[in-house]
């Protein structure tokens, strides 16, 4: 209870404090100009106050009415002029140390006009008071304080005049010069505090300005209406335009009429979506007529309660849009250079191929009717070239039509069990393995994304090059390794065959390119088939080898 009594009490007071000070301090954040107000407010009624204390003590305090007077309208008028003039806000604390040099200045003249009889020492202590309030250095104030202090305890002690009473002199010279130490040195602090916090204050500004200036994008400052309040450099040169133009006339101005935005929604979208941006593509229009796509993200800038701003940048994304127009065209010719050489394979499938079934099946015809009634072996072996060379070229056409399936066909990525994959190629291959007596060992293999029917060709493919290009003086022997990385998945085939140079590791990929033409079959199509799936997949394959030792395929498809 004594508590809430004490704080219904203690409110009036506080409450007029903090209209007093918001008095002084209206029309101003500068702590100099509060303390010349409420300086001059002081001094004021101190003058004021000495006729009215000389009725009362018998040593009279030194008063001069025209002086008086005139000083108080002075101070008076330079209180009111604070709140309007700008030049007495500047030079306030000038103007308030030369108030305290006129009071000092008239108490010297008007005691040596006296013959120095008069000894006034309130007004003297005043006057010294005011004098230390002068001080803006630490160092210089201690240093007059002691001189002073020293001065004035030997002069009273050395001078001999009947109106002096010694003792009290010193008594009030020693409480008067520390009361100047103490507020003088405080009010010293305070304004090196000031000062230092200003600077901070400043140069954060200047920092800021900078960064705004510079930035390399462009920075519109919006009241929360959408008027332009402040654009930086970098956007006026992108656009071209003044400052002023953008405030006179609006953002809209520049901006196509079909990106124009609605500042309702901007700011429903941002109030409703509190710490996020609102990101819009816009083209605006330059000086010269041309226009330019701009990214713009705008989020809200809150200074205080009452002042709100929204700030925008624009970033130029002509070029990207210029670059995915083209990328956009490009892939529609590709599409349709992709459509033209898909249709093309099969007209080659179907044109081609009935020829060579006709030359084939008369061929075979041919043989079985006529060649027994030549009885020539060489017309023999003549049609068995012509049998076999067609079914070469039935061949080749089927693996131009694989590889070219592979190259434009977009399938479907799953989780794909590797063990299901595996069994199916061995059983697929196991004619081969066991007419080679070949020996596959396939290590535990995880599941991995990927499409299931392009890892079955790809495998198929290697262990049947394995196999058929083993060595003579000992059986196939194929191991295939897998290492789980962190970005990918790295799958490693292994044989013991006849093996290649290192000058052949990169033409086995391309089409066409058979290395023991004498030994075996095929078209030279296989690892180019391979490499064009496991590319489309993200990897990437790779071969090493050492001739007559055996060789390693590698390839990786990407980890999700």
């Amino acid at each position: 209870m004594k508590n809430k009594v004490v704080q219904t009490a203690s409110s009036p007071l506080q409450a007029l404090l903090k209209r007093f000070t918001a008095l002084l301090m209206r029309g101003q954040d500068r702590h100099d100009v509060f303390d010349f107000r409420l300086g001059t407010i002081i001094g004021t009624l101190i003058v004021i106050l000495i006729p009215i204390a000389n009725q009362f003590i018998t040593h009279k305090i030194i008063d001069y009415a025209p002086f008086r007077n005139s000083l108080i309208a002075i101070q008076i008028l330079s209180i009111i002029a604070s709140y309007y003039v700008t030049w007495v806000q500047r030079w306030a604390n000038q103007i308030g140390n030369l108030f305290s040099l006129i009071y000092i200045a008239f108490i010297i003249a008007f005691t040596y006009a006296h013959n120095f009889q008069v000894i006034d020492s309130v007004t003297m202590f005043i006057a010294l008071y005011c004098t230390c309030g002068m001080f803006k250095d630490k160092i210089y104030l201690q240093w007059f304080i002691i001189i002073a202090y020293i001065g004035l305890v030997a002069a009273v002690i050395l001078v001999n005049n009947p109106y002096m009473d010694k003792a009290y002199l010193i008594a009030v010279a020693t409480v008067t010069l520390s009361l100047s130490y103490y507020t003088v040195f405080t009010k010293i602090d305070a304004i090196t505090k000031l000062t230092e916090s200003q600077s901070i204050i400043r140069r954060n500004e200047e920092l800021f300005r900078g960064i705004f200036d510079n930035a390399p994008l462009g920075i519109v400052l919006f009241s929360p209406d959408f008027k332009c309040i402040q654009c930086n450099r970098y956007f006026l040169n992108e656009i071209g335009f003044l400052e002023n133009d953008i405030q006179a006339n609006g953002i809209n101005y520049i901006t196509h009429t079909e990106d124009r935005i609605n500042p309702s929604i901007v700011q429903n979208t941002l109030n409703n979506s509190e710490g996020k941006a609102y990101e819009v593509e816009q083209r605006l229009k330059t000086n010269k007529g041309q226009t330019i796509w701009m990214r713009v993200t705008m989020a809200n800038m809150n200074i205080s309660n009452k002042e709100r701003y929204i700030i925008a940048m624009y970033d130029n994304i002509s070029n990207e849009k210029i670059t995915d127009l083209q990328l956009r065209e490009s892939a529609k010719q590709l599409q349709a250079h992709n459509e033209a050489l898909e249709e093309f394979s099969y007209v080659i499938s179907h044109d081609l191929q009935e020829p060579l079934r006709m030359i084939t099946s008369f061929s075979q015809l041919i043989e079985r009717r006529h060649l027994p009634r030549l009885n020539d072996p060489s017309a023999n072996q003549d049609f068995a070239y012509v049998i076999e060379g067609a079914k070469r070229m039935s061949t080749l056409i089927k693996d131009m039509l694989e590889y070219s399936r592979w190259s434009a066909k977009s399938l479907p990525f799953e989780f794909v069990n590797m063990k299901e994959v595996m069994d199916e190629v061995l059983q697929n291959l196991m004619v081969s393995i066991n007419q080679a007596n070949a020996k596959v060992v396939v290590e535990e293999m995880p599941n991995i994304y990927a499409n299931k029917l392009l890892l079955r060709q790809v495998f198929q493919n290697l262990i049947s090059n394995s196999i058929k290009y083993c060595h003579p003086d000992r059986p196939p022997h194929v191991e295939i390794r897998v290492v789980k990385r962190q970005i990918d998945t790295l799958f490693v085939v292994k044989d013991n065959g006849l093996g290649f140079s290192d000058t052949d590791k990169e033409r086995i990929f391309g089409i066409f390119q058979r290395l023991q033409t004498d030994r075996t079959g095929g078209n030279g199509m296989g690892l180019a088939i391979c490499k064009r799936i496991i590319e489309k997949q993200g990897g990437k394959i790779w071969a090493e080898s050492e001739p007559n030792v055996g060789s390693m395929f590698f390839f990786t498809l990407p980890s999700i």
